[in-house]
């Protein structure tokens, strides 16, 4: 038995709807921490701290603090509940991810699945939600000073997620993408893994799957359509993919959007 433990212990993992308004519910976790990727506008306190919500934006909430709400409309959050062990570093945290949070979405995403697992008796399946949350949290603190790399990084990589964004159904390939800002391929790889925590082709897959989330929302194009818009043509692992990035299938999303839109309409 390992007496001191070196891995967060996961008490809550999975995404939530969150329609809570004028602060009016106190949320109090007096032994875990709460991780939380925000998809909505509002405001948070912490303590007496204020923090103004957007979609993308990641929270940390120190254990013992109490916290709440004020949303302008309901939305829905990743969330992840946990004490930290003598490995982990869990302190306030307020981080805008931008276009990296659908990294971390899918990251949370997997969480919740292995936590599943685990509690479905599946051997092996807490310790590899536990790693991977610290792997996430470690991603967390250190992507801020990765984007404090050189100015050539940071202008080069940026220009290459602002290709992907512009066309994320294009067939990029690395070593023509690195010719026209001017890099060698590996040294474009090894940096843009460094600053957005994946590779081109998943950052690529990423936008690709956000892409395909907009359209589900704005457009009445059947699923596999929509797949095919977005480069993914083949309608099963299509749904696949979208499930691993965002932790539901094409079908529920678009429900969910639906659903929502409704009770903004109503309130």
């Amino acid at each position: 038995m390992i007496a001191d433990r070196t891995l967060p212990e996961i008490y809550v993992a999975g995404r939530f709807p969150l329609a809570d308004r004028s602060f009016e519910t106190v949320y109090h976790g007096p032994r875990s921490h709460a991780l939380h990727i925000h998809g909505y506008d509002g405001e948070m306190r912490i303590d007496q701290e204020i923090v103004r919500l957007k979609s993308g934006l990641a929270t940390i909430s120190p254990a013992g603090l109490p916290s709440s709400y004020a949303l302008a409309n309901p939305g829905w959050h990743w969330c992840i509940h946990f004490m930290s062990g003598p490995g982990c570093l869990a302190v306030p945290v307020v981080s805008d991810l931008g276009i990296e949070a659908s990294y971390a979405r899918s990251r949370l995403a997997r969480i919740t699945a292995l936590r599943e697992q685990a509690l479905g008796a599946t051997p092996g399946a807490t310790v590899a939600a536990e790693a991977a949350l610290l792997e996430l949290l470690a991603w967390l603190v250190g992507r801020s000073s990765a984007k404090r790399s050189s100015g050539r990084t940071a202008s080069a990589v940026e220009r290459v997620a602002a290709m992907i964004r512009a066309e994320p159904d294009r067939d990029w390939r690395t070593r023509d993408i690195a010719r026209r800002v001017g890099v060698s391929p590996n040294w474009l790889a090894a940096r843009f893994r460094t600053i957005f925590g994946m590779t081109i082709d998943r950052y690529r897959l990423h936008q690709r799957v956000e892409m395909a989330r907009l359209l589900l929302g704005s457009t009445t194009l059947a699923v596999a359509e929509i797949g095919r818009r977005v480069g993914l043509p083949d309608a099963q692992h299509f749904n696949k993919v979208f499930r691993a990035v965002l932790g539901v299938p094409p079908s529920q999303c678009r429900g969910e959007i639906a659903r929502l839109s409704r009770h903004r309409k109503d309130a």
